[in-house]
């Protein structure tokens, strides 16, 4: 006899259990027999690996596949997420084993090949322009002249099956949307930016808000629907590429000597917005030295071990696929004092916890683990796998894993900028001679 408490119809429970996150859902097999039949069921990971697909942080099969997945299959996929490919872990009793390759064939000269948050587009450079292309139907879908991948940015839209683009142009920066049913684009809006800003070195969106970095000491924020930008000024310059937007922050790394990971909140800037104007964009450039009006929460880096004599170069910001609202932070540091790009490296790993429950945002910060690592990580996956390059010869590079029980994964000689890691799958986008090839390993 069932509880009372599990009298109500099964549909409820299940329809109750679509609230949670995976954490929850796994705690909830614990319950009793009967509740761990409910969570281990098919129609539950389906939903939270759809979930977890809207978020943009897993890389699913085709529909018609995904539908014959058994629920073990749809854990394993989620577990994939969290540890990596077990091929790549030291203790496997496997060389690293490709379960499914993709190939894009897109000819000679890609380059920065990079597969999109949920695994459908890929985003490369040929020649003079940046393309998008369609995976599964093997096809450009988009293309512009004249910008590299770093002054693009892309957001997938799940549900509205469109893509929404910030392009960075010199002083300009101009939204694109793209509907993937009709294959029409149109120009959303487009700004001018005053003379002052002269390179754009990093863009990122999310929902309403565009981000970029500018000649390395300024962050334009911008709201593109309400036609309103705030804008920081550091204190010293910031590591490039280390931009982030996360769950209403703003996150930045700032490369010097005082190595602090800063966090502002979005709602913070709610009487700081200017009309999107270069007159009024001028004046906030002039007022906002020093971060202006805005107190960020500061993670203080120096204070934690392996930082002596270290300043921090690169950041990633991982959404965590278990919780919500919870985020691992990675930083890449390297020795202040040395001429040479990458010597004595170390790393550190953070979990982020953002409570929306008060107001302020409460945020607290563990350290997760802290080590030495090989060289610097062109990219990095949550499950702690990065790309290193061990010899600038012939562009030897590795998949490595940051904690100690990592194994190396040998990538054949490539020339740069021809391989990048997925953040979340892990899959490798490799250039060859006639294309991209995309591999997931088992």
């Amino acid at each position: 006899m069932k509880p009372p408490h599990l009298n109500d119809s099964e549909d409820v429970l299940l329809s109750i259990l679509t609230y949670l996150d995976v954490a929850s859902v796994v705690q909830c097999q614990r319950v009793s027999r009967h509740f761990q039949a409910l969570a281990r069921s098919k129609q539950i990971w389906m939903f939270l690996v759809r979930d977890l697909d809207r978020r943009g942080l897993i890389d699913l099969p085709p529909p018609d596949v995904l539908s014959t997945y058994s629920a073990m299959q749809l854990v394993a996929e989620v577990k994939r997420i969290v540890v990596g490919p077990t091929t790549w872990l030291s203790h496997s009793d496997r060389q690293p084993t490709v379960r499914r390759q993709l190939h894009i064939p897109l000819g000679n000269y890609s380059l920065s090949p990079m597969l999109l948050p949920g695994g459908r587009h890929l985003l490369v450079e040929r020649g003079l322009a940046c393309e998008l292309w369609d995976i599964a139907k093997s096809r450009r879908i988009w293309m512009r002249n004249g910008v590299s991948h770093g002054q693009v940015a892309v957001e997938y839209t799940c549900g509205k099956e469109e893509l929404t683009f910030a392009i960075a142009m010199p002083m300009t920066i101009e939204i694109v949307r793209l509907n993937l049913h009709s294959n029409m684009q149109h120009v959303v809006a487009s700004y001018k930016l005053p003379s002052r800003f002269l390179q754009v070195s990093n863009t990122v969106i999310k929902g309403d808000f565009i981000a970029l970095a500018i000649d390395y000491q300024w962050i334009l924020l911008l709201n593109w629907k309400e036609t309103k930008v705030a804008i920081l000024g550091l204190w010293g310059n910031f590591a490039n590429h280390s931009l982030h937007l996360i769950s209403g922050h703003l996150v930045a790394l700032t490369s010097t000597a005082s190595a602090e990971v800063f966090l502002y909140p979005i709602a913070a800037f709610e009487s700081h917005w200017h009309p999107m104007t270069s007159k009024s964009l001028d004046a906030a450039a002039r007022s906002s030295v020093n971060g202006g009006p805005f107190q960020p929460t500061v993670l203080r880096l120096a204070e934690y071990p392996r930082m002596e004599g270290r300043r921090p170069e690169q950041l990633f910001v991982h959404e965590c696929p278990l919780r919500h609202s919870s985020f691992v932070v990675s930083t890449h540091s390297v020795c202040a004092t040395t001429s040479g790009p990458y010597l004595h490296p170390s790393f550190h790993r953070f979990r982020l916890t953002i409570s929306e429950l008060t107001t302020p945002s409460r945020l607290h910060w563990r350290l997760l683990f802290s080590s030495d690592s090989v060289s610097a990580y062109e990219d990095f996956t949550y499950a702690g796998h990065g790309l290193s390059i061990i010899s600038d010869v012939c562009m030897t590079q590795v998949v490595h894993r940051a904690s100690t029980d990592g194994g190396v994964v040998p990538i054949p000689p490539q020339q740069r900028d021809t391989v990048s890691l997925s953040p979340y799958s892990g899959a490798l986008c490799v250039c060859s001679h006639s294309g991209v090839d995309i591999l997931y390993y088992e």
